[in-house]
C-alpha cells in the first residue's frame, strides 16, 4: 500500500499544566510522523488550558483543542475525544503518560513492510508498555500474546492485553458505541472492550510504545 498513514493523536487531561507538558513534549519529539494532536481538557482549573493553547500558538495546525464547559468527567471526555480526529490512524495518550521513543516511526515502517491496507482493515498494532514508580523501578508489560491467535476480547478481559500502547484504524474508532453515563466507572471496561470487539487484524511490535 503506498502512502503514509497520517496518526492522529487523543489526548485527555484534567488538571495537568505540568505533565501535559511532558506527554505533548514527548509527541513533538516525533512530531514529523504525527497528523495531528487532539486534545480534550475537563475544564481544569488550574493553567491547562492556557499551556494547550500556548503550545497551539507554537505549532499552528498541528492541534485541535477543546475545553468541557462544565467539567464531564473522564468517560464523557474521551468520548468527545473520538469526535475530533481526521487521521487514518488513531494513538491515546492521557495526560500523565508519554509517547515512546520512535513509536509512530516505528510503526510506519511496520505498517509499510507489511504492506498492510490502513485505509480499509479494521486493524490494531499493539506494542509494549512501560511502567515507572517515583523510587526508580519499573517493569515493561507485554502485548505479544495478540500473536498467539488466541480471542483477543478474552485476553483483555483476563488483563493478558492492554489498550495502552495501541495504534489502530480510524474505521474502528468510528464503530465505537458510547458507552459513558456520566462519571460512572462501569463504563470503563465496556469502552476499553470495543476495541478488541471489533478489530479483525492485530499485529504487534515488541517496543515501548506507552
Amino acid at each position: 500500500i503506498e502512502g503514509i498513514p497520517k496518526i492522529s493523536v487523543l489526548i485527555i487531561c484534567y488538571k495537568q499544566e505540568e505533565l501535559i507538558k511532558r506527554a505533548i513534549n514527548s509527541l513533538l519529539a516525533q512530531k514529523d510522523y504525527i497528523y495531528e494532536i487532539c486534545v480534550s481538557d475537563d475544564c481544569s482549573p488550574d493553567r491547562t488550558w492556557e499551556v494547550l493553547q500556548e503550545y497551539d500558538k507554537q505549532y499552528p495546525g498541528l492541534f485541535k483543542l477543546l475545553q468541557n464547559r462544565p467539567n464531564v468527567g473522564i468517560f464523557e471526555n474521551i468520548e468527545y475525544t473520538w469526535t475530533m480526529p481526521t487521521g487514518d490512524m488513531i494513538y491515546q495518550l492521557a495526560g500523565d503518560d508519554e509517547c515512546g521513543e520512535g513509536w509512530f516511526k516505528t510503526v510506519i515502517e511496520y505498517i509499510q513492510n507489511n504492506h498492510i491496507d490502513y485505509k480499509n482493515e479494521l486493524f490494531c498494532i499493539y506494542g509494549d508498555f512501560q511502567a515507572k514508580y517515583p523510587n526508580g523501578d519499573s517493569y515493561i508489560a507485554s502485548n505479544r500474546m495478540v500473536t498467539l491467535g488466541l480471542d483477543c476480547v478474552s485476553l483483555s478481559l483476563r488483563k493478558r492485553v492492554y489498550n495502552r500502547s495501541v495504534c489502530y484504524s480510524i474505521r474502528i474508532l468510528k464503530k465505537f458505541i458510547k458507552e459513558s453515563k456520566g462519571r460512572s466507572y462501569e463504563a470503563e471496561a465496556a469502552m476499553d472492550r470495543q476495541l478488541q470487539i471489533i478489530s479483525q487484524k492485530n499485529y504487534y511490535i515488541p517496543v515501548v510504545g506507552n
